[in-house]
């Protein structure tokens, strides 16, 4: 609460007050004067009508020293003189307040009646001294304030004081939130330190290095900090005996020369024996004349990191072995194409000696080959890419890679050129042999194509035989350099995409049939065997077997259609759920058929047969495979049956799954 603006507000409220009480009270004051006027005109009546003195001027000098009347005059009623009577003189307040114009001289008038005939008339100066009481409620009014300004100022020292102490309150608690957080941070560098493979030492600067703190992690190397802090194990004890006069000279050197903060690596013996390389980050601590007292050091088993390096220099080295005596050529080219490395057995088929280019540019060298300067331009840009380079009589299969820094940042070119040479013959050669060998296939009575895999995965067509163009009834010329999928649209959403890439790669063999369906019948059938014939290239045979494939599923149809209503038949869809059951499939299970249809074969089957028996198969048949399978199934109404299961895939007009029937039969 503010002090000042309520004090002023109540100031102002309560001369208001007063101000209406004066002129209330003045008024009151005055009619209570004429009041008593009137009293005495109503006493000195009788005395008047017969003109006797005596009383009414003893009554009248009584009434104006007590009332403080300066002059009273009676008439009678023809305007005569009956009494004049003064009053006492005014005191030195009431003359200062008469003279201030604070105490005004009313004139009092009322008639003199005797038996209601008025006879005359009294008058009286009358000094209100009002101002008094006027005076004493002016001077509460100051002591209210005053009071309500003590008030004001004890509420808001109260409220002032309640803020200190709620702010001095609030800064302790920081400070013990501070202190506490400094106390958990303390705690956890300790545990962090304590975890850590990092141990702290304070030694003294004296002989032997006497320990005078140390963590408790020490014993990881085997000692504990006891043993360490009451001298019974000297530090120097458990330096390596080979490094302790160097580790000394050492620290003597830094001391010496008035280095601080110095770093060493040696090897110290374990409390089992064992030797382990330490990194010991040491400060010089001094006192105030600046005398060496302590040192204070950090140290960090790195005998990981020792024996990483020696297993690097030992790579390095055979690498360099091997890079000397690799068969081939291996290069390395800054970004401006100069040569910083040049090794190989292969380089003397170029007439050149190991580390005789380095320093030169390869894009002056070999200015004059194509495929040199492409390959060097592509992986400093950044693309991996090999090319096949021809020096004369000798031919180079070389790959050329971004070398990248530490940083992960380009900083050159990488390569590695094979002599191919004897390889190159063979393919030419195998190419004759190609060539005689699509003589004989183009006459074969099956059609036959080739594909190859380029590096970014498009398998492309490099031809079909004559038989091909008869069986398909098309022609394959202009077909040649196309896509696979574009060369043979109908192959592009089935798997045999994806095969035909995995046998160029790798080698594998397909042997299948492929059935192309149209409004829920058999259009074509081809029996397809798929090999690979060299590096990302493969062949595919294929016949025509559409008749004996409509054959067959004319079979299976009407083997489905006289199956044994016996059986357990069921139709599920694509998503798993059961759209239609036999009746013997509700017995087998004693449920409604409510409580199938509708629901997955995991809710029917169980979750973990369906996992083990039927899940893999059932995913089989949805992609165009007929299962069949034998297993041991539990039935609520029929007990543990053995079951010889077949999963046919159902298409629908168009020629795709919708669905797969299932037919259950016991052979228990």
């Amino acid at each position: 609460m503010k002090t000042k603006p309520t004090i002023i507000a109540c100031a102002v409220f309560l001369i208001a007050a007063f101000s209406l009480f004066v002129v209330f009270y003045q008024s009151h004051v005055r009619h209570m004067g004429m009041a008593q006027v009137h009293d005495h005109a109503d006493i000195i009546a009788s005395s008047l009508w017969t003109f006797e003195k005596s009383s009414p001027t003893a009554y009248l000098t009584l009434a104006a020293k007590a009332n403080g009347y300066e002059r009273i005059l009676v008439r009678d009623d023809k305007g005569e003189m009956f009494l004049d009577i003064s009053g006492p003189p005014p005191t030195r307040a009431d003359e200062f307040l008469l003279a201030a114009h604070l105490i005004p001289i009313y004139q009092l008038t009322s008639n003199v009646e005797f038996e209601g005939q008025t006879i005359g008339s009294i008058s009286a100066a009358w000094r209100c001294r009002a101002i008094y009481t006027h005076f004493y409620i002016l001077f509460c009014v100051f002591l209210v304030l005053a009071g309500l300004w003590f008030f004001l100022k004890l509420v808001d020292a109260n409220r002032t004081l309640e803020s200190r102490v709620k702010d001095r309150t609030a800064e302790l608690e920081a400070e013990n939130r501070e202190r506490k957080r400094t106390e958990e941070a303390l705690r956890q560098a300790t545990l962090v330190v304590e975890s850590s493979p990092a141990m702290l030492f304070r030694w003294k600067a004296e002989e032997g290095w006497p320990v005078v703190l140390v963590s408790e992690n020490v014993t990881q190397i085997g000692y504990t900090s006891e043993e360490l802090l009451s001298g019974s194990i000297a530090f120097s004890s458990i330096v390596h005996p080979n490094d302790l006069a160097r580790i000394g000279d050492e620290v003597q050197t830094y001391s010496a020369s008035g280095v601080d903060h110095f770093q060493q690596e040696y090897r110290i013996i374990t409390k089992d024996g064992r030797v382990r390389w330490v990194d010991d980050r040491t400060a010089i601590e001094r006192d105030a004349e600046g005398r060496i007292s302590h040192y204070q050091g950090i140290v960090v088993d790195i005998t990981e990191r020792k024996l990483a390096e020696r297993a690097l220099h030992e790579s390095e080295r055979k690498f360099r072995a091997v890079v000397e005596n690799a068969q081939a050529i291996i290069f390395v080219l800054d970004k401006d194409g100069v040569f910083q490395l040049s090794e190989g057995q292969d380089l003397d088929k170029l007439g050149l000696r190991p580390g005789q280019v380095v320093g030169q540019s390869a894009i002056e060298i070999y200015a004059a080959i194509p495929s040199v300067l492409e390959g060097i331009r592509m992986a400093l840009n950044g693309k991996t890419n090999h090319t096949i380079n021809v020096f004369g009589n000798v031919v180079f299969d070389t790959v050329y890679s971004p070398y990248l820094d530490s940083d992960g940042q380009q900083n050159g070119v990488v390569g590695v050129a094979i002599d191919i040479t004897e390889r190159r013959r063979a393919e030419e050669a195998l190419q004759a042999s190609e060539a005689r060998l699509r003589a004989v296939i183009d006459e074969a009575p099956f059609g036959a194509h080739t594909y190859e895999l380029h590096d970014d995965d498009r398998l492309v067509f490099l031809g079909g035989n004559r038989s091909a163009d008869r069986i398909l009834g098309i022609d394959h010329s202009p077909l040649i350099g196309e896509t696979l999928e574009k060369a043979f649209p109908g192959l592009a959403s089935t798997a045999i995409s994806e095969s035909y890439r995995r046998i160029a790669v790798g080698g594998e063999s397909l042997n299948t049939d492929h059935i192309i369906y149209e409004q829920g019948q058999i259009r074509g059938a081809f029996e397809i065997h798929a090999f690979q014939t060299g590096s990302n290239r493969m062949a595919v045979f294929f016949a025509d077997i559409t008749e004996r494939k409509r054959a067959e599923e004319a079979r299976r149809k009407y083997e489905r259609m006289v199956s044994s209503t016996q059986d357990l038949m069921a139709l599920v869809g694509r998503d798993g759920i059961y759209e239609a059951v036999s009746e013997s499939v509700l017995l087998a299970h004693g449920r409604a058929r409510g409580e199938i249809l509708g629901r997955t074969v995991s809710e029917v089957m169980g979750e973990t047969v369906f996992q083990e028996k039927i899940r893999t198969r059932l995913e089989q048949a949805l992609s165009g495979q007929t299962v069949r399978f034998q297993d041991v199934f539990e039935y609520a109404g029929l007990g543990r049956r053995i079951m010889d299961v077949s999963y046919f895939p159902m298409f629908d007009e168009a020629g795709n799954i919708e669905g797969v029937v299932t037919n259950g039969r016991d052979i228990t």
